[in-house]
């Protein structure tokens, strides 16, 4: 069972979230982004959000954040 970091940082108004142990990209759009991390799926959901890191299993969002949610995975149900 892998292990999954997640780190939320403020700056000028934008958040900066990495995110460490990502198994999958499941949406990617400006308004939401869902990726799939161990047994859970992270969402991120704000405006002008992109992804500009993406290295092995970790990546990098910002953005202005409006919310972000934590759920079981399809698999897991």
């Amino acid at each position: 069972m892998g292990k999954y970091r997640i780190e939320i940082i403020g700056e000028k108004g934008k958040s900066v979230i990495n995110v460490e142990g990502c198994k999958s990209i499941e949406k990617y759009t400006s308004e939401m982004i869902s990726v799939t991390l161990q047994d859970i799926i992270f969402t991120v959901c704000g405006k002008g959000l992109s992804m500009p890191v993406l290295i092995d299993n970790n990546l990098c969002i910002r953005g202005y954040v409006k919310e972000t949610s934590f759920k079981p995975s399809e698999k897991e149900k």
